[in-house]
């Protein structure tokens, strides 16, 4: 993961698939009971599956429980963290169709520690994509190469009084030009791929202009020393 992300083409079977799309649908469906004005959870229309759950988790469903130990993602999790890694859990999350709002670029992580660290990640999330994800289909958009970057950087190089009055949105090919940066989206994913993504690199989500749900349920995965580091933590 030179860059910070990888995406791995038909991790999922078939199978998997299905069963996973249909427990997050379920679990979506029980969440929008809460939300008749659909405020969402990480912004309007837009959902974490685990900032809803009392564990911050969602493997106690077996669909989500599958995620920790896929069989195409086994050697490159081994690479990526050099040897032995550590399955938390996954969460994930869903966007409605017809949401026309950005979620601001943010990291998964919030321990500086880990950034002492440069040869393998933190952290990795896995993201799977249930259903054709096109780029309006409300993608995850990543900042290459941030993962070694703290984001404390962004916001100082958003600082300025002509940036004043900009939102976080605006701001960001500004501060992404500051930088040497660049951006991009994910897409389009089929059924079954999985975007695997050190959860320090910078992301946010972007519009559904779709009709249909978006959803990207996910597996996350500790390296053994920034396990030891959050153990006993939320």
């Amino acid at each position: 993961l030179t860059s910070g992300f990888a995406v791995v083409r038909g991790a999922l079977t078939s199978d998997q698939t299905a069963a996973l799309a249909q427990t997050a649908a379920e679990a979506a469906e029980e969440m929008l009971r809460f939300d008749p004005p659909r405020l969402g959870n990480r912004g309007p229309r837009r959902y974490s599956f685990g900032g809803a759950s009392q564990t911050h988790h969602m493997v106690h469903l077996e669909a989500w429980a599958q995620l920790l130990d896929i069989e195409a993602l086994r050697p490159i999790l081994q690479k990526s963290f050099n040897g032995s890694y550590v399955a938390v859990g996954g969460g994930g999350d869903f966007v409605l169709g017809e949401t026309d709002t950005h979620q601001r670029l943010h990291v998964d992580l919030q321990l500086f520690d880990m950034y002492s660290v440069s040869s393998t990640p933190a952290a990795i999330a896995a993201n799977f994509a249930v259903s054709s994800v096109d780029c309006e289909d409300g993608p995850m958009r990543l900042v290459p190469g941030t993962q070694m970057l703290p984001l404390v950087y962004a916001e100082e190089a958003s600082k300025g009084e002509e940036l004043a009055r900009l939102s976080s949105l605006e701001k960001e090919p500004v501060l992404r030009q500051r930088l040497g940066l660049s951006s991009l989206v994910v897409c389009p994913m089929q059924p079954g791929d999985v975007l695997l993504r050190d959860m320090r690199l910078w992301h946010g989500g972007t519009p559904n202009f779709g009709s249909n749900t978006r959803f990207l349920p996910s597996a996350e995965f500790l390296s053994p020393w920034y396990a030891a580091l959050t153990a006993g933590t939320d």
